[in-house]
Formats: structure tokens, sequence, C-alpha cells
């Protein structure tokens, strides 16, 4: 457990080109239950995760460009959608903080580039 999420690994979909995992989070006192599996990989380009939960569908793709041979550019994007009228609820209040949440995904994502640059180095 890292980070109050439990993590382990599932059965992909049939045709799934990557691995699956189903995750506990506990979200503003609530337990949820994640379903996390890759959905497109390309090599050196791209990969795209899909994750299903109660109620809203989340998709993540991270893109990659290499500026140099020393120097790669990485774009994450998220698309949520929700599937349900609670998921429609859960959404519109992230709507009200995101420009906090915008910031706080922009440092993550920076922290974490930063570990896998240092990592590689």
């Amino acid at each position: 457990m890292r980070r109050g999420i439990s993590v382990t690994r599932a059965d992909p979909p049939a045709g799934a080109p990557g691995p699956a995992w189903a995750a506990d989070v506990t979200y503003r006192g609530r337990k949820r239950a994640l379903d996390v599996f890759i959905e497109t990989v390309e090599p050196t380009e791209r990969c795209t995760a899909l994750t299903l939960t109660s109620g809203v569908e989340c998709r993540l793709e991270a893109r990659l460009i290499a500026l140099s041979p020393a120097e790669t550019r990485m774009m994450v994007s998220i698309d949520m959608r929700p599937r349900t009228m609670a998921g429609r609820m859960f959404l519109q209040t992230l709507k009200l903080a995101k420009s906090t949440l915008a910031k706080r995904f922009e440092d993550r994502v920076a922290a974490f580039a930063t570990e896998i640059g240092d990592a590689t180095a």
C-alpha cells in the first residue's frame, strides 16, 4: 500500500494490449474501487489507460515527443466522463476546484517526469 492505495494485478479484458489492475482508493472518507487497464500502447510515442469506477470513466493518455537524443517532452491528458448521476455530481464538484486540481496534477506529473529522468540518467 502506497499513499493509501491498494493495487493488485488483474486479468486484462480480452484483446487488451497490456496489463490490468484493480485498485482500492480512499477518497473523502469512502473506499472506492477502480479497474484500470492499458487501452493502447505505441512504443516510444503514447500509452492510453482506461479507469472505470462506479460512476466515472477516466481515460489517461501519455504522449512522448523526442526533442533531441537527451530530451523528451511528456504530455499527459485526462478525460473524465460520468456514467451515472452520482458520477455527474462528482465531476461537477471537481469542476469547482479545477484550477487547484490542475496545479496539483501538473506538479505531480512534473515530479514523476523528474523521477524518471533521474532514474535513467
